[in-house]
């Protein structure tokens, strides 16, 4: 679940977020969710625009390298739609930072059931066709990869902690049961090979639609400086039976 700690009314309004937190006891959280969640988190972004410049990519061109500050677009329709958000109370322009490129990403990722059926459907929405299939594939791999290295991590954890009490264990039947939980250990690494499907079994490929997505007005509305709804979307089908796993 997400806890937030948020500042008392008549404050700053900002607001402090403790996001992805997995209480223990409460509905199993799959390897699947793991990497829905996390598109959407800074953490995330921040891979992102390390690995690719996403930030430079998506807001590169509002940038002013001499005062190394963003610049603030200009323009008669930009004025419009500037007093428009602030008539709605929806967010007006600041300078792009990694929560803009979250929440860039996590908004364009969606994640849908397809009815009647044991699959998933993965979309990404932008207004060039490459760009949506590259950020369809950049965003699943990525996320895949970070599910990949965060289970590693747990496993490498848990291994220690059972070699450990093996080896402070005396007693006969204790460690016997402890080597019963090291070749389930050993089992489960070696199924989180890199070359198994990890998350999900992709079972059709992705492509670019023909099929514009159909706009919607106040998010047209609240577009922060570039980029349009959606006009093509890649997607993946996944199987929902390793997710529910």
């Amino acid at each position: 679940g997400d806890n937030t700690a948020s500042a008392p009314k008549g404050g700053s309004g900002l607001v402090s977020v403790l996001a992805g937190l997995q209480i223990q006891g409460t509905k199993k959280i799959t390897k699947f969710d793991q990497l829905v969640h996390s598109t959407k988190t800074l953490a995330f972004a921040r891979i992102l625009d390390e690995k690719y410049q996403l930030m430079d990519r998506h807001y590169g061109a509002g940038f002013d390298k001499e005062t190394n500050t963003w610049r603030k677009p200009q323009g008669f329709e930009f004025e419009i739609r500037e007093k428009i958000n602030a008539y709605l109370k929806l967010p007006v322009w600041m300078p792009p930072s990694l929560e803009d490129l979250a929440n860039s990403v996590g908004g364009s990722f969606k994640v849908d059931d397809i009815e009647d059926t044991p699959f998933v459907e993965i979309t990404y929405s932008s207004g060039d066709p490459k760009v949506a299939l590259e950020m369809l594939l950049m965003i699943y791999n990525e996320g895949e990869s970070l599910v990949r290295k965060r289970e590693a991590r747990e496993q490498n954890q848990q291994r220690r902690f059972i070699e450990q009490r093996y080896s402070e264990t005396t007693i006969r039947e204790f460690k016997l049961a402890l080597i019963d939980m090291m070749a389930e250990q050993a089992r489960q690494e070696m199924m989180s090979h890199e070359d198994l499907p990890s998350v999900a079994r992709i079972v059709e490929p992705a492509f670019v639609s023909k099929y514009k997505s159909t706009p919607n007005f106040l998010r047209m509305v609240g577009v922060p400086i570039f980029g349009a709804v959606g006009l093509a979307i890649g997607f993946i089908l996944l199987s929902v039976l390793i997710r529910k796993e």
